[in-house]
């Protein structure tokens, strides 16, 4: 990809078309994409990787927390399933594996843990 980050870069910060301008502005969806943003943004989850006790606590809760939001969209509007990617972008479980995290269904519920036993990433 020559060119790619010639290309990109210029684009960075840009106020360029989003989801929300492809939706109706009644749409009821809009209501879910707002909590989004507000309760599972990527700056928490990259103050959560950066902090020490805590970040996998709170990143579990993050990915729960999504993954209830998603099952939300799929009660509330079970003819969009095909949206859900779209609208809600990778689920974080899946975003966080390349960083050395898997999802795990435990006695307690759903938590992120060190894909490595033991270990952080890698």
């Amino acid at each position: 990809f020559p060119g790619f980050m010639h290309t990109v870069l210029p684009l960075i910060g840009r106020d360029l078309l989003n989801r929300r301008d492809l939706l109706d502005s009644a749409d009821l969806v809009l209501s879910l994409l707002a909590r989004q943003e507000r309760e599972i943004s990527y700056a928490k989850v990259l103050m959560l990787l950066e902090s020490k006790g805590e970040g996998l606590n709170g990143l579990s809760e993050l990915v729960r927390a999504d993954l209830d939001l998603r099952r939300e969209f799929l009660r509330r509007f079970p003819a969009r399933e095909s949206q859900e990617l779209f609208l809600f972008g990778r689920p974080l479980f899946l975003v966080m594996a390349p960083f050395g995290f898997r999802l795990n269904q435990g006695r307690y519920g759903i938590e992120l843990l060190p894909a490595t036993p033991g270990g952080g990433k890698g």
